[in-house]
């Protein structure tokens, strides 16, 4: 497994597992850097920005299996004991953003049973290939992210066969109780809208505390943009909050 450790410039209050976005084909370590970095400082948690491998080469359930892999590592204080930085035993967060969140929460329901975690955070998720939403029409050709785009990446990613699967699509999941406490955000003009509103009331009515944020003005990948756009980087600041606040063991309050 590789990755990229980020740390605060002061002791970890936790430790932060995050999947990059990309439609499961897509970025590298570097396009992600520095929301990695504005997360670590923002957050005081040390950050790990997991190179998972990509489709077409490496599809389903190659990425899953390398989140999966990182976040054992994570928890049995593998990395720890990798960086004299890195206290053992610190909380434990699971993160990513589009393809990235999607990752994240599966990986979270693999592991519910056997792994605690402290928060699972997820930023305008794929959670539902159907792709059938009326924010799919209102944005169908969106610059940035299309309906076109969202079928080539699952096509890519997985045979269509299979992707009702929960591995590929976790909204359409029997249950997801059981999971961590969730904190996930949307963007107004997003394709990805309302399927992240409806996986985080699906988690609530399965009894898991959740924290759902809309940004306005903004659309898909808008976290990138935190140095040119305030709702994105009210989105990053509210994010590295939720992920200090569970770290300490402050739940949000859900809505």
């Amino acid at each position: 497994m590789k990755g990229r450790l980020l740390l605060p410039d002061t002791t970890p209050v936790g430790v932060v597992v995050y999947l990059h976005g990309g439609g499961w084909m897509l970025g590298t370590l570097d396009d992600f850097d520095a929301l990695g970095r504005h997360l670590a400082d923002r957050s005081r948690c040390a950050v790990l920005m997991v190179d998972y491998r990509l489709a077409p080469e490496h599809p389903f359930p190659a990425g899953l299996d390398d989140a999966e892999d990182a976040l054992d590592h994570v928890a049995s204080d593998g990395l720890a004991a990798e960086c004299s930085g890195l206290a053992p035993g610190l909380p434990l967060v699971i993160a990513g953003d589009s393809a990235g969140g999607n990752l994240a929460t599966v990986v979270a329901a693999l592991v519910r049973h056997r792994i605690r975690l402290a928060l699972q955070l997820m930023i305008y998720p794929a959670t539902d290939s159907r792709m059938s939403t009326p924010s799919y029409e209102r944005h169908a050709d969106s610059p940035f992210l299309s309906r076109a785009d969202a079928r080539w990446f699952y096509r890519h990613y997985a045979p269509q066969a299979i992707w009702s699967d929960p591995r590929i699509s976790p909204l359409l999941a029997a249950d997801l109780s059981g999971l961590p406490p969730a904190w996930i955000a949307v963007a107004e003009h997003d394709i990805l809208h309302d399927e992240g509103v409806a996986y985080a009331h699906r988690l609530a009515a399965d009894g898991v505390p959740v924290v759902l944020r809309r940004f306005e003005g903004v659309t898909h990948g808008c976290a990138r943009m935190m140095n040119i756009l305030e709702p994105a980087d009210l989105l990053v600041s509210e994010a590295a909050a939720a992920m200090a606040a569970a770290c300490r063991g402050r739940q949000q309050a859900c809505t």
